[in-house]
C-alpha cells in the first residue's frame, strides 16, 4: 500500500528555526558567550541552518544523506560561524550544541505525545527550553560540586575512617598556636577517631554554622587526601567538630581547609 505524505515546507522551516535558535542561544548562554549583536547573528545562523536542512530533505539523495548533512555539516557549520575558529571553544560549542538540540527535541517529543493537540508548538518549545535550562543548571551544579569533592583517609593510632571531603575556599580556620590548618568534620566522624589521650584545644571561630563560637579541635596522626592519582598527606593534622547543619543534605562529611594542598607531603 502506497502512502502519500504532505510536506509543509514553511511550517517545517519555522519549527526548525525556532528549535535551532533556541538551541544556539542556550549553547552560547552555557558558554557564557553573549557579546553585543550576537542575537542577530544567531537568528541568521538558525535560519540558514533550517534552509539547508529543507534543501537536504528535498534533494532526493535519501534519508541517510539528509542525516549526514544535518549532523556532520550543519551543526559544526553553525557553531563555526557563531564562535569562530578557536579550536578550544569551537569543539566544546559543537558538543554542547548537539546536546541542546537533542535534549530540546526529546523533551518536546515527550510533551507532544502526552498532551497532543492540547498545546501549540511554541508552547511545547517554551516548556522544553525551560526544562532544558533546569536540567543543565542542576547538572552544572552537580559537576561543580563533584570537582571539589575528594576521598579522604583519616587515621589516629589504630582508629581509621574514610570520608568524602569538600574543598572549601571559605574555610580559612587555623589553630592559634602552631598555625595548623583546621579541617571540619562531623561529630560522628570525630567519634570514630578520638582516643582518650588525643590532644585537643578550643579555637574561637566565626561563620562555621553559627555567627561565632568555640570550636573543639583535635590532633590526629594522619590526613590523606586523594586527588586523582596523587595523595596529599598531612601528619599530625587538626580536625574540628562542625555544626550539624553544615553537613545536612550534603554528600560529604568533611570540609577541607583552603590551604590543604599547600606545604604537604605529596605522593604519586
Amino acid at each position: 500500500m502506497n502512502h502519500t505524505y504532505i510536506f509543509y515546507a514553511d511550517v517545517y522551516l519555522l519549527q526548525n528555526f525556532l528549535i535551532k535558535s533556541s538551541a544556539l542561544y542556550l549553547t552560547l548562554w552555557y558558554q557564557k558567550y553573549l557579546p553585543k549583536g550576537i542575537f542577530i547573528k544567531l537568528c541568521l545562523t538558525a535560519f540558514a541552518g533550517s534552509v539547508i536542512e529543507i534543501v537536504g530533505l528535498l534533494s532526493g539523495f535519501g534519508y541517510n544523506w539528509f542525516i549526514a548533512i544535518v549532523h556532520l555539516l550543519e551543526v559544526p557549520g553553525m557553531m563555526l560561524f557563531l564562535i569562530g575558529k578557536e579550536k578550544k571553544y569551537l569543539v566544546k560549542a559543537i558538543i554542547t550544541g548537539y546536546f541542546f538540540i537533542l535534549l530540546i527535541n526529546g523533551i518536546q517529543e515527550v510533551f507532544w505525545n502526552v498532551l497532543g493537540e492540547k498545546g501549540s508548538f511554541p508552547f511545547f518549545l517554551f516548556i522544553s527550553c525551560g526544562f532544558t535550562i533546569i536540567v543543565v543548571k542542576n547538572l552544572s551544579a552537580y559537576a561543580k560540586t563533584e570537582t571539589y569533592l575528594f576521598y579522604v583517609e583519616l587515621q589516629n593510632g589504630e582508629m581509621h575512617c574514610n570520608v568524602r571531603g569538600f574543598y572549601d575556599t571559605g574555610n580559612r580556620l587555623k589553630e592559634p598556636y602552631g598555625q595548623k590548618k583546621v579541617h571540619i568534620v562531623t561529630k560522628e566522624v570525630c567519634d570514630k577517631l578520638i582516643l582518650e589521650n588525643t590532644s585537643k584545644l578550643f579555637v574561637p571561630y566565626q561563620a562555621l554554622g553559627n555567627t561565632e563560637g568555640i570550636l573543639e579541635v583535635f590532633y590526629i596522626d594522619s590526613i590523606k587526601i586523594i586527588k586523582e592519582k596523587q595523595v596529599f598527606e598531612i601528619l599530625n593534622g587538626a580536625i574540628g567538630i562542625g555544626d550539624k547543619q553544615l553537613f545536612e543534605g550534603k554528600g560529604y562529611e568533611m570540609i577541607l581547609n583552603e590551604d590543604v594542598f599547600q606545604n604537604v607531603n605529596k605522593k604519586m
